[in-house]
């Protein structure tokens, strides 16, 4: 299974080998080594934790499948 994310700035995250989690507004990754990698930055906390649960609710119905996770906000695929 491939995930990847689509930022608000149009950057495509490989996120198959990370850790997802929130650190403030942020929604970041976190790989074997403890680097981490800023997915997406939100205004306040609550956003980022309303997306990661979001973001489980994806990856739980599409286990086996490959996956985008587009986080542009207002824009159209």
């Amino acid at each position: 299974m491939d995930i990847r994310f689509i930022n608000s700035k149009g950057e495509i995250i490989n996120a198959s080998r990370l850790s997802i989690k929130v650190i403030g507004d942020c929604l970041i990754g976190i790989n074997e080594k403890q680097d981490t990698v800023v997915i997406e930055r939100y205004g306040r906390e609550e956003e980022a934790r309303k997306s990661l649960k979001v973001v489980g609710q994806i990856i739980y119905e599409k286990v086996g499948e490959d996956i985008v996770i587009d986080l542009r906000k207002g824009e159209k695929k």
